[in-house]
């Protein structure tokens, strides 16, 4: 589920990754929520309920939930 949530570039997570000594250091970007972390459920139901407030007037029976 993490994985379907783009964040603002402004929010990217940096990985600096050295194969080997010696070798050149390569930068990657997460642009995604990370699972793993304490912060990746409350992330994921923001972006849901931030998603009803912009959107749910115009698709009303994808807005209503009673799971939560």
């Amino acid at each position: 589920m993490y994985r379907q949530f783009l964040i603002d570039s402004r929010d990217t997570i940096t990985i600096v990754w050295q194969p080997t000594h010696g070798e050149p250091i390569t930068d990657y970007h997460l642009l995604t929520v990370i699972y793993g972390t304490a912060a990746a459920p409350f992330l994921a139901l923001q972006v849901l309920d931030q998603f009803v407030d912009n959107k749910g007037a115009e698709f009303p029976l994808s807005s209503r939930s009673t799971s939560y």
